[in-house]
């Protein structure tokens, strides 16, 4: 926005400037001190930071055009528009308001004068009024990307939250499920291998004594080991 207006500025002093030097036959001592207080004052306005010193700025480069305008040369007058916006702006927040006093000046201007100043000051209001819309316009598409950008971020980082809940969840049910079929196996088998050594046992003592009875409890014990193989 402020590079804009610099060149706005930096046209309609251009025009301001060849028209004195083609239409006087002077020095022009006057116009050249006007222009170096002016540019030195909007340069200031463009390096302080500070809200108070830009407005001082500002008001001090209307008060220089108006003076220049009443005893330099008239055309000075065309910077005002520019300038009184960037002032007005900062106290009135109604467009039309900034466009009405931007055309105040023509009240005390001769005709001829009054509606070249008519025409830039209506030129200025409308394209500066344009840009800032579209600047105003382009920082809230950013500020919507950026909260989208955030918005996408958030919601990344929780699709990674939960696909790690879910590899957890995953492995915690694996472990579960081990843990499950190893005491299954476990008192199974334990059980079955307990009742056959029982069995064996027993038909190691009656082996020398009753050798049917014997046969008949290692029967049972294999019989007892593959019923718990088979229900592993």
């Amino acid at each position: 926005m402020e590079s804009l207006l610099i060149i706005y500025k930096l046209i309609v002093w251009g025009y301001a400037a060849f028209d004195y030097i083609s239409s006087k036959q002077r020095t022009g001592a006057g116009f050249v001190l006007v222009s170096l207080i002016y540019f030195c004052l909007q340069l200031f306005a463009l390096i302080v930071r500070h809200m108070s010193w830009k407005r001082g700025a500002a008001f001090g480069s209307v008060a220089l055009l108006v003076l220049a305008a009443a005893f330099v040369e008239p055309l000075w007058a065309l910077l005002l528009p520019l300038n009184g916006y960037e002032l007005a702006s900062v106290y009135i927040h109604r467009v039309w308001g900034i466009g009405a006093v931007l055309l105040t000046p023509m009240i005390w201007l001769d005709p001829s004068a009054g509606k070249l100043y008519g025409f830039v000051a209506l030129f200025s209001f409308v394209s500066v009024t344009a840009v800032k819309r579209h600047i105003e316009r382009m920082e809230q598409q950013e500020d919507r990307l950026d909260q989208m950008r955030n918005d996408l971020h958030r919601l990344t980082r929780r699709i990674s939250e939960y696909h790690q809940y879910i590899k957890q969840s995953e492995y915690t049910l694996q472990l579960e499920e081990r843990n499950r079929l190893s005491q299954r196996i476990h008192d199974q088998i334990g059980h079955s291998l307990a009742g056959a050594l029982i069995q064996m046992e027993a038909a190691k003592r009656l082996m020398d004594g009753d050798r049917d009875k014997a046969k008949q409890l290692l029967e049972n014990a294999i019989h007892i080991s593959k019923e718990g193989m088979e229900h592993r």
